[in-house]
């Protein structure tokens, strides 16, 4: 299955890498697994591509090329931005909560808060953690979509 992340922070790869499902071989050539495991592999965007909206003044800044705007000269989605950069305000932005998200090395997903499928307590309380969050991060942290594979 697959799943969107939300990475805070330049360091994507490190920050994923304690949850790597991969089966290593130790100096023996025993198995050895990661209890702490939660990908087997991810991407960047993946299925999740373009997620987040850049604010119209950004792309001006940026000088994005409207053909790479799809004709759309009032708006551009990226995978990984600054989040000063993120246009929070635009409808098409509400509401968009990943299934987990990676800050500081720490990893959170909604199944950490629910106890089944239809929790709808604990979604709430995980929606309320991942923006209460997202509020608390400076403006010149870096956000990145990733596409997990469990």
């Amino acid at each position: 299955m697959h799943f969107a992340i939300v990475v805070f922070g330049n360091d994507v790869r490190e920050q994923l890498a304690p949850y790597d499902g991969n089966i290593i071989y130790d100096e023996y050539d025993e198995k050895k697994y990661n209890s702490d495991a939660k990908w087997d592999y991810w991407t960047i965007g993946g299925r999740w591509s373009n997620y987040f909206l850049l604010k119209p003044e950004v792309v001006k800044k940026r000088g994005l090329l409207e053909k790479a705007l799809h004709g759309k000269k009032d708006s551009f989605w990226v995978n990984t931005a600054l989040k000063k950069e993120i246009d929070w305000d635009n409808p098409k932005m509400e509401n968009k909560i990943p299934y987990g998200f990676v800050k500081d090395g720490k990893w959170f997903d909604i199944e950490d808060f629910q106890k089944n499928w239809n929790d709808k307590k604990g979604e709430k309380e995980y929606d309320e953690l991942y923006l209460k969050t997202l509020k608390e991060l400076p403006e010149d942290t870096r956000l990145t979509i990733i596409d997990i594979h469990m």
